[in-house]
């Protein structure tokens, strides 16, 4: 009965280890998604400040050569 306990006592071990993993991914997948859409929302708004910048200095282009 003793050793039955042992083996039950190991196999709780690793399936809360791996619950704990499991979880620590899944945190990890979570907070790399809020950074990602924090990142993207920069990065459309540079890239916006950056097409108007190209079509003001085309714009300017053309006024130069009227």
């Amino acid at each position: 009965m003793e050793l039955k306990n042992k083996i039950v006592g190991i196999c709780l071990a690793e399936i809360e280890k791996r619950i704990h993993t499991a979880k620590s991914a899944m945190e990890s997948a979570e907070e790399s998604a809020r950074n990602e859409t924090k990142s993207s929302a920069g990065d459309k708004f540079e890239t916006g400040r950056a097409m108007m910048h190209l079509e003001k200095e085309k714009n300017n282009g053309h006024t130069g050569h009227i």
